[in-house]
Parts: C-alpha cells; sequence; structure tokens
C-alpha cells in the first residue's frame, strides 16, 4: 500500500524525481535484466512472483519493458500522471457496457480504486478475481477476449 500510496499520491507531482526513479528502473532493465525485474515485483504478490518466475510471462513482461524504456522513461512517467490525475471528463457520461477486472490480492492497483471506477460507470460490471494479482490477465485472457468480441457483436 506504500508504494502505491507513493506513486499515485505523491510522486506523481514531483516530476524530476519521478522521472529520476523510472530513469534507474529503465538503466537496470537495459542493463541487469533480473534486477530490474526484481525491482518491478519485489512488492508484487506471491502469484504475480510465481507468474513472473514462468518464462513466457517474465520474458513478455521483460521484452516489454525494454522496449518501453529503450529510448526513455518518458511513457511511464506520462502513464503514472494520466493514472494518477483527474482525466478531465466525466466518467458517468461512459454509457457503453463496460467490464472493471481486478485481482483481489493486486498490489499495484486497489482493489477499492476498481470498485471506485465500476460505480461510476453506469453500465459497468465489476469482476473480482479471488487470489489473483495484477497479473491476472495473463490467466483470463480469453474470458476477456469473449467478453470483448461478444460485446462487439451487439
Amino acid at each position: 500500500r506504500f508504494i502505491q500510496w507513493l506513486a499515485f499520491r505523491v510522486v506523481h507531482r514531483l516530476g524530476p524525481v519521478l522521472a529520476a526513479l523510472l530513469g534507474v528502473f529503465r538503466q537496470a532493465i537495459r542493463h541487469w535484466p533480473a534486477a530490474g525485474m526484481w525491482i518491478a515485483f519485489v512488492a508484487a504478490a506471491r502469484v504475480d512472483r510465481e507468474a513472473v518466475a514462468r518464462p513466457d510471462v517474465g520474458g513478455g513482461l521483460l521484452a516489454t519493458f525494454q522496449e518501453g524504456f529503450r529510448t526513455s522513461a518518458g511513457g511511464m512517467v506520462a502513464d503514472v500522471r494520466i493514472f494518477s490525475t483527474r482525466w478531465g471528463f466525466d466518467i458517468a457520461g461512459v454509457t457503453v457496457p463496460s467490464r472493471v477486472w481486478i485481482g483481489t490480492v493486486d498490489t499495484n492497483v486497489p482493489v477499492q480504486a476498481a470498485i471506485g471506477l465500476a460505480r461510476q460507470l453506469p453500465r459497468a460490471e465489476l469482476v473480482t478475481l479471488a487470489g489473483e494479482g495484477h497479473l491476472w490477465v495473463f490467466e483470463h485472457h480469453d474470458e476477456v477476449l469473449a467478453w470483448l468480441e461478444a460485446r462487439a457483436a451487439d
């Protein structure tokens, strides 16, 4: 919870500090991949650390991090700012069917944030995945794609 508080309530307001922290992560991912992955998941739920230990998940995430940080940490800085500030529109105006998924042991996104988001979206369904962490999609991607395909057919 401290990392969530730090990332979403404090660090985004300190642009140079955020950029410096993510710059350290960028260097670790580029030059010492194992250390970078440790930094990324040291505070993660056990289920997420176990997922990252799988070559299909960990290898894919490492490649994604390396590409995302290839030229700078700017994309991640922008992500943190977007996720931690108001979006500039009334989310209650989003009237399409939507679904919010959250793992009950996610250490990156507070479960209460997902619940709050689902409550604000008029046609949202909240799906809580018991015992799943932040990387729940690696085990549930077929469900997500099926739901999206069904919405596209509507």
